[in-house]
């Protein structure tokens, strides 16, 4: 078996490990705002949310354009209601997609962080 197999077989194994998907399901949720800041531990609060006031940030603006443009959508879709149906899923959808890549991307950081002798050669450009 190459070598490439075995390593992929080992990396799929360690993504779906259950403690690297709770990891990185925390580490999404402190960086969505979703705890109380008072409840949280001192190593916790490293982890500081896209939506902190006191630190602005490109998330919160394109979070912010995003949210405002489905408004006006399904304001032009449906006058005089809040949700479109369809509108509804795609912003769901897109907000899933980012968790879930926010997850595989977790698991392969704390993967190499563990293993830098298996991280991947960057293919030259052309």
């Amino acid at each position: 078996m190459k070598r490439s197999v075995i390593i992929s077989d080992i990396l799929n194994e360690f993504l779906n490990e259950e403690e690297t998907k709770q990891q990185a399901a925390c580490i999404y949720s402190l960086l969505m705002g979703d705890f109380r800041p008072e409840f949280l531990s001192p190593s916790a609060k490293r982890v500081k949310s896209v939506f902190d006031p006191s630190n602005p940030n490109l998330f919160e603006q394109l979070y912010g354009n995003g949210y405002d443009a489905y408004g006006r959508l399904c304001e032009r879709l449906h006058p005089g209601e809040e949700e479109d149906r369809d509108v509804e899923e795609l912003w769901g959808s897109a907000l899933q997609m980012c968790e879930y890549m926010g997850g595989l991307m977790y698991g392969y950081g704390r993967y190499y962080a563990l293993h830098p002798e298996e991280f991947p050669a960057i293919p030259p450009e052309g």
